[in-house]
């Protein structure tokens, strides 16, 4: 397992604890490369935006960078979701439900 700032990775998955006995690692895709990036809402974690490679190899820089963007949208969505349900900021709901 590797870090590179806010993305964890695990190059081999079937030698990962954590991953080796995942179904997408022991049957078909078969992935070996697992990389994520944690969804911070007002510093508190609500999930983590994933992928999966299915060649045993390092990561590039590119598609980190995109899981990069990715995590990033899903939080803009997110909190757009919650001031259009709440009526209230994303930051001023965590607050409230703490």
């Amino acid at each position: 397992m590797s870090s590179q700032d806010d993305i964890v990775t695990s190059e081999f998955t079937t030698l990962d604890a954590r991953f080796s006995n995942h179904p997408l690692v022991t049957s078909p895709p078969r992935s070996r490369l697992q990389a994520s990036v944690r969804l911070l809402l007002n510093g508190h974690t609500v999930g983590t935006s994933c992928c999966y490679r299915i060649a045993p190899n390092k990561h590039a820089a590119e598609p980190m960078d995109l899981l990069r963007v990715l995590a990033q949208a899903v939080m803009k969505v997110l909190s757009k979701r919650i001031l259009d349900l709440t009526g209230r900021s994303s930051a001023a709901w965590a607050h409230s439900a703490a």
